[in-house]
């Protein structure tokens, strides 16, 4: 995303906070500019979330999520860090930032304030009304495989992914993560079985983006013939997906 629409996405978050603090009529999202509604709404799609129009708070969250992830990507993480420990004290009681707040921490080898982020997610997630304890105690499994992928121990890594995995078995989450540890112990015959099998399983709802990228890595990595590997999977992706699925693109795109 270039600065333009970075900068694009700050002035919502501007506006988006303004009306949040003084409870002005929420932002309607159909009254932008067509450019500008375009923009919000690939932001939301990308968590799989698009807040209602009269959910200012929630896209507060969606929109600085997006800016944090930018700041991400080009490794400003001292920027990064500063906007997500922000919103977490703005909304502590949602454990979905305390998340992405450990994971942030990880990046930048804070494994110690990783753990006590994770660890205010879980309590979080105890107080939400509407949050089963099954998604709670996978969340709690996922966090603590990812601090064993942080430690180096793949293995324990891949128990908690597939513990998580029992009571989740379609957790796009939880089996890249699995795929990705199984990369890292130089399995990439398993990866691609995980990867692949997630996607013929249901290529529509398991075409995320990263396990795509993913599985072309793993190809280029172990395969004797890349080439052929990624042609047969554009062919069934292209053959089984909708056009507006991510797997469509994977398709088209080499």
């Amino acid at each position: 995303m270039c600065i333009r629409d970075r900068y694009k996405l700050s002035q919502l978050l501007l506006e988006t906070n303004k009306r949040l603090e003084t409870s002005e009529p929420a932002l309607d999202v159909e009254k932008l500019p067509e450019n500008m509604r375009e923009l919000y709404k690939e932001c939301g799609s990308m968590f799989s979330l698009f807040p209602q129009h009269d959910d200012v708070a929630g896209q507060v969250k969606v929109v600085t999520l997006e800016i944090v992830k930018i700041y991400i990507v080009q490794t400003e993480y001292r920027v990064a860090h500063l906007m997500l420990s922000n919103l977490c004290k703005r909304f502590p009681d949602d454990p979905y930032l305390w998340n992405y707040l450990g994971k942030l921490y990880l990046d930048i080898g804070k494994r110690e304030d990783a753990v006590a982020a994770f660890k205010t997610a879980e309590d979080a997630f105890a107080k939400l009304p509407n949050v089963s304890k099954e998604v709670a105690e996978t969340n709690k499994l996922f966090n603590q495989g990812i601090l064993f992928v942080f430690d180096g121990k793949y293995e324990d890594a891949i128990k908690c992914f597939g513990s998580g995995l029992e009571l989740f078995p379609n957790s796009i989450t939880g089996n890249n993560n699995i795929a990705v540890c199984n990369m890292m112990m130089n399995e990439f015959g398993k990866a691609a079985e995980r990867i692949e099998g997630l996607l013929k399983a249901d290529c529509n709802r398991n075409s995320n983006p990263t396990l795509l990228n993913n599985l072309k890595a793993v190809y280029d990595t172990y395969a004797a013939d890349p080439a052929q590997k990624k042609e047969a999977m554009r062919n069934y992706l292209a053959k089984n997906s909708r056009k507006e699925t991510p797997s469509a693109s994977f398709a088209a795109n080499p």
